[in-house]
This record gives structure tokens, sequence and C-alpha cells, in this order.
């Protein structure tokens, strides 16, 4: 399977686990690791796995202006300039490669077994996060036509080259387009590339199951030293009950949140 990973300020630990891991599993895997040019340089490459700079993804920069001139928009929405380019650099990444990958956050571990006994051909991920009304308010100005009423936000999945050939002849031309539009309507909504691709997906009839993603968002919250790096056998113990794991360390950490996800992670669930 080819797999990218997204790798962003405070995830250089957890993506370094992530390739280790899946390196590990015997599973032949080809892993792409794309970072900002910064944390290159301060950090290094990821070894055993393909670098790219975020820099290098096609239209970057052209992006990077627009969005930085628009920043005004942007704060109106309550957003930032990297959220946008963020989402960007994933879709922008998928439609240059012109190739199918598995697509994923740096600050998130999947299983290997999940990851082996996902069928890039047939498996849609799914997740209970949020409605998803906001997000599909933004796709549906982004130009995709159906819409479906679930949740693909699970921090990856499959993104095909071809649905966003369909799409957008150019990616950064198309990007540009569809937040000026977004910045003129006066809707609730919000921004998800995982949200964007599930609905591309289904609008192409690629799909054929879905498979609900039981993930663990807040594994941050569980461990006493958020900077430190985790111990391999809690990430391994961890994917024995959950498809998934992330560490959003740059989110709320008070004694209540820290309560409730040692509760949620007692009884197994997904948060």
């Amino acid at each position: 399977m080819l797999i990218a990973i997204f790798r962003g300020p405070g995830t250089e630990d957890i993506v370094s686990t992530i390739v280790n891991l899946y390196n590990e599993s015997g599973d032949h895997n080809e892993i792409t690791v794309i970072s900002p040019g910064s944390l290159i340089e301060k950090y290094g490459e990821q070894h055993s796995a393909i670098n790219i700079k975020d820099e290098d993804v096609y239209g970057y920069a052209e992006v990077s202006n627009w969005l930085e001139n628009n920043i005004d928009n942007i704060k109106k929405k309550g957003r930032s300039v990297g959220w946008y380019r963020q989402q960007y650099i994933k879709l922008a990444f998928i439609w240059g490669a012109g190739k199918k990958y598995f697509v994923q956050d740096g600050d998130t571990i999947f299983s290997p077994i999940f990851l082996r006994n996902l069928s890039s051909e047939e498996n849609i991920l799914l997740t209970t996060k949020e409605k998803p009304e906001i997000y599909n308010n933004g796709c549906r100005i982004m130009g995709i036509e159906k819409i479906y009423k679930k949740s693909f936000i699970a921090n990856g999945g499959i993104f095909d080259a071809v649905n966003y050939k369909k799409i957008a002849i150019d990616i950064k031309d198309w990007y540009i387009f569809s937040l000026n539009n977004i910045f003129n309507e006066s809707i609730n909504y919000d921004f998800s590339e995982y949200q964007i691709n599930g609905n591309l997906i289904l609008n192409n009839r690629l799909v054929q199951r879905v498979h609900q993603v039981k993930i663990f968002r807040r594994m941050d919250l569980l461990v006493n030293n958020i900077d430190s790096e985790v111990s391999k056998n809690i990430i391994l113990d961890s994917l024995n009950h959950y498809d998934a794991i992330s560490f959003e360390r740059k989110h709320k950490r008070s004694n209540c949140h820290k309560l409730a996800a040692r509760l949620m992670y007692s009884l197994k669930l997904s948060w």
C-alpha cells in the first residue's frame, strides 16, 4: 500500500513511531512523509521513508500567498492560514502524484492489521466524530454534487487522484476559487479534506462498502508528559482495542478532559 503521512510541528516523534511500526509489520508499504521544510532542517528527514517538503507540493507558494492576502476573511471564519494550507497540501499532493494513497495525519497511528485488511477498492472510512452538516456545506460550495449525511473525518482514508482529476483541471485554481466562494457565503460551514474525499469517492461510486473506524483521538490525555515519547508497548496495547489512536497535543487538556478520557478509554469506547 502507498501511504502518505503529513508531518506537522509537534508530531515528529509520533511520525517516527508510525513509520517504524508500519515498516515492522512486514506489509511492504511504501511510505512518503510530507513535512514543512523548516521541520526537515531542524529534525532531519524521516528515515525509511520518502521525504517531500510541503513547499515542493504543486501550487504551495501561490496558495500560501493567496491565503496570507485573505487573512481577514480567514479570521472571520475562525480559522488560520495554516488550517487551510495543510488541507490544500494533502489534496494537491494526491492530485499531483496521480496515484491512490492511504492519506493520514501525522498525529494518528493506525493499526497495521487494520491497514492490512483495508481494501483500497472497496472501503471508505466512517466515524461518529461530529455531525457532518457543516462540513458538507463546504463540500457543496466546492462543487461536489451529491452529499452524504455521514462523517468521513477519520484522520485517514484512501485518496485516489482519479477523483480529483475529474473535479479539478488545476487543483490550485479549484481550491482558490472554492475558498473565494466560501468566504462570500454566510452559511455555517467548516472544512475537512476527509469529508471532501469521502463525498468525492461516493459520487464516483467506487466504493461498495464502508468501515466504521474505532478511534481514540485523545491518547495525549492519558500520558503524564505531553512532550515525551510514548512507549511502544502502550501504543501496541491500545491498537489491540482501537483501529487508530491520535495524540492531539494542541487541544484542551483540563482535568475534566483527562478524567473523561480515562473513563472512555477504560470502557474501550471511541472518543
